[in-house]
């Protein structure tokens, strides 16, 4: 949608979210359709979702917009409608409405990204405004046992570093220790992302608190090891190459030890070649010590 046409759909959105008819707010909604991406419910640029889809979802979140009609476009056939949809549950969410966790958790588990994105992106955007319920909302989607949907909990991995900004970064390992963390790679991948963001506020305690879940976790150390990978595990090279080498004589070598080698090597902190340092851990008796 070209920016003169998209502004003109807003007017309209505002106009029909201040009137509070499902009628007009429903006309009003329909005028997405002339973005041919939208009409033929193709996949939307991530960016596309918070520069477009966030402020108008935001409209929609007024207290003028009757609940039944967001229950209706949360049904919606086209991706970009439940979008609208999950960015006004969230804010509802927020801004303290009752009855509307359940429609949230359906969209943050939508198949779509970009309905998905919506929810990460109000939440995101407007939650440290309502820290409360922002961070009981996350808490719980993390941790709740049996454990949501793989969807709905990667989004709080996502929305975790957020959660906790300002705090000591204990705070989110603790959470994240007490997940019941799902095997699904969207979790996986989130988790990589989340421990790295906390790493890169606090590198000292994520390696002390990761290296001990490293090591007593082995289901886990293939696809946990990835977040020493990372460019935050690198501004700790010893501490991270104490680590590396202890996993090293827990299992042997594995390719995501040499991996997060290579990294540090490519960063440029890596005293010898990944091959090197493999051969002296392999002629040393016992790992170094990890709690440092």
């Amino acid at each position: 949608m070209k920016e003169a046409q998209h502004r003109q759909w807003m007017q309209a959105l505002r106009s029909a979210a201040a009137l509070g008819t499902p009628d007009a707010l429903a006309l009003a909604v329909q005028g997405l359709l002339e973005d041919k991406t939208v009409a033929a419910n193709g996949a939307l640029p991530l960016g596309r979702v918070e520069k477009e889809l966030l402020p108008a979802g935001e409209i929609l979140a007024k207290p003028s917009v009757p609940r039944l009609f967001l229950e209706e476009l949360s049904r919606q056939p086209y991706a970009a409608f439940r979008a609208l949809a999950a960015v006004a549950w969230a804010l509802r969410y927020l801004r303290g409405e009752t009855r509307v966790k359940s429609h949230l958790e359906s969209l943050a588990k939508d198949e779509r990204d970009e309905v998905r994105h919506a929810v990460v992106a109000a939440l995101r955007t407007h939650g440290p405004r309502h820290a409360a319920r922002f961070r009981n909302l996350v808490q719980e989607w993390l941790t709740r046992r049996p454990p949501l949907s793989p969807r709905v909990q990667s989004i709080a991995l996502e929305l975790l570093p957020r959660v906790v900004e300002g705090e000591e970064v204990t705070v989110a390992l603790d959470w994240l220790e007490k997940a019941p963390l799902q095997t699904h790679p969207v979790v996986q991948k989130a988790w990589v992302r989340a421990l790295s963001a906390l790493g890169a506020r606090d590198g000292p305690s994520v390696l002390h608190r990761f290296g001990r879940w490293l090591l007593t976790r082995p289901r886990r150390a293939p696809w946990m090891a990835q977040a020493l990978a990372r460019p935050w595990a690198a501004r700790h090279p010893k501490q991270t190459l104490n680590l590396l080498q202890a996993m090293y004589h827990r299992w042997g070598r594995r390719r995501w030890i040499t991996q997060a080698l290579q990294a540090l090597e490519r960063a440029g902190e890596l005293p010898a070649t990944p091959e090197q340092l493999l051969q002296q851990w392999t002629e040393t008796e016992s790992p170094p010590e990890t709690t440092s």
